[in-house]
């Protein structure tokens, strides 16, 4: 009940305040958007956490609730424009965490599970949900498609299909650093989830490039070889070099690490957006240098991160919450639940083959194709890309193409595993047994 007077308490001051800067998209709104959502996404975890929920249910709910599609008064679009950077610093944040959480030696007994279910859960689901689109659009579900010819039809829902099959690291890790989850299960989730969107960057950017050759919207095959060049291979590039840096000044310099090691996200953030280089890719590879390659105490440091990117995790799921309109994602609620079932349906038989075959723990087994439900930041990135290259304006003024459309269908699917899937995801850390395994900080404690 505390928390909950303290969400309105913080709601009605936020609103009175806005009424006193009426520019929102100016530096004091941006400050005044940036403490309102950090206090208000705390107390709201709080708040889910009695209900059982994690509380990176509640930052999403938070920004839902707030956000300019919801509660323009409260946080408008020019504040989430202004607040772009701290998406991107929380992205390099979490990935840095990701690959210092992937060491190659426990992985070792882990890669035959890992692969099968890449094969068989991944990819095999791709192909399903392909052929769901393409159904959906027989049955007369999804017009904005019906005009295109078969071959065309087929690029498109494979373009789809590949963006509705990513998955989210951010959400996985944030989860284990809320459970303090560890093992078999938290390790195969984490190592698949990272490789499954690898896979997923390389697969769109071939078949947007042929679904736009086929379907008449002109695309930059050129453009798009380069894009893969820069994402696959010189953002890894670019994270191993950063990562034998970040190793030498922690060899050198005592104290003060996590606020460097916060400094460099904040550096590759801005960097990865002036060059078009994959941000995620990028400390990525700087977390596998140092936890397999350097000499540094990897959990000792990301310990040390935990209290200086607790800010920063609470506004950037708050963030994604924001972005999602959920009046305008009502209008493909139907063909969006039938999505996300069979994309839950392809994962859940496509790993119980997977670690079947293998002969992975029975934790695995049982729950690892929950790890592949969550979606975030690669889904919502993939979706502006679509939406710009696949839409136009005619010379009346009316919007041309199927990227604006698509681009809804996609969220809708998204936003729905956002609400939901982290919950399902907690529920099976905690029942296999792997909560709390950590014996570290509690994710969000009122230390931090």
């Amino acid at each position: 009940m505390r928390s909950l007077v303290l969400l309105l308490v913080l709601g009605g001051l936020m609103h009175a305040a806005g009424t006193f800067a009426p520019d929102t998209g100016a530096a004091i709104g941006v400050e005044l958007a940036f403490g309102f959502l950090l206090l208000v996404a705390f107390f709201a975890g709080k708040l889910v956490e009695y209900a059982k929920s994690p509380k990176l249910t509640g930052y999403i709910l938070v920004g839902v609730v707030a956000g300019p599609f919801f509660a323009p008064y409260l946080i408008s679009k020019p504040m989430m424009l202004n607040l772009e950077i701290i998406q991107r610093v929380a992205v390099c944040l979490i990935a840095l965490t990701a690959g210092a959480e992937l060491s190659v030696e426990k992985m070792k007994p882990l890669m035959k599970t890992i692969k099968g279910i890449t094969i068989w859960a991944v990819l095999a689901t791709t192909f399903l949900i392909a052929g769901t689109i393409y159904g959906l659009i027989e049955v007369g579900l999804l017009p904005f498609l019906s005009d295109l010819d078969t071959t065309a039809k087929v690029a498109v829902c494979m373009m789809i299909a590949i963006v509705l099959a990513s998955q989210s690291p951010a959400v996985v890790m944030a989860l284990l650093e809320e459970t303090r989850a560890d093992g078999p299960l938290s390790q195969v989730s984490l190592a698949v989830v990272v490789i499954a969107d690898l896979l997923v960057i390389v697969l769109y950017a071939l078949f947007s490039s042929v679904a736009a050759a086929v379907a008449g919207e002109g695309g930059d095959i050129a453009g798009t070889v380069f894009t893969v060049f820069l994402e696959v291979i010189v953002s890894p590039v670019l994270g191993l070099v950063i990562g034998y840096l970040v190793a030498i000044y922690l060899q050198y310099v005592k104290g003060g690490a996590a606020l460097f090691v916060l400094a460099v996200c904040i550096v590759v953030a801005e960097l990865s957006k002036a060059i078009h280089l994959d941000a995620l890719m990028v400390m990525l590879a700087t977390g596998l240098y140092l936890e397999n390659i350097s000499k540094v105490n990897c959990h000792k440091l990301i310990e040390e991160l935990e209290s200086a990117s607790l800010p920063v995790y609470l506004v950037f799921f708050s963030l994604v919450g924001a972005g999602l309109n959920v009046f305008e994602l009502w209008s493909m609620i139907i063909p969006a639940a039938i999505i996300a079932v069979i994309r839950g349906l392809g994962f859940w038989k496509g790993c119980a083959y997977a670690t079947k075959k293998s002969g992975a723990e029975e934790s695995v087994q049982k729950y690892g194709w929950i790890g592949l439900l969550p979606q975030a930041g690669l889904a919502l990135a993939l979706v502006l890309h679509l939406s710009k290259n696949f839409s136009g304006v005619a010379a009346d003024g009316t919007a041309t193409g199927f990227g604006g459309q698509a681009a809804v269908l996609i969220l809708a699917v998204v936003g729905l595993n956002q609400l939901v899937t982290p919950i399902m995801l907690r529920f099976a850390l905690v029942k296999s047994g792997e909560a709390g395994k950590r014996a570290t900080h509690e994710f969000g404690d009122e230390h931090h």
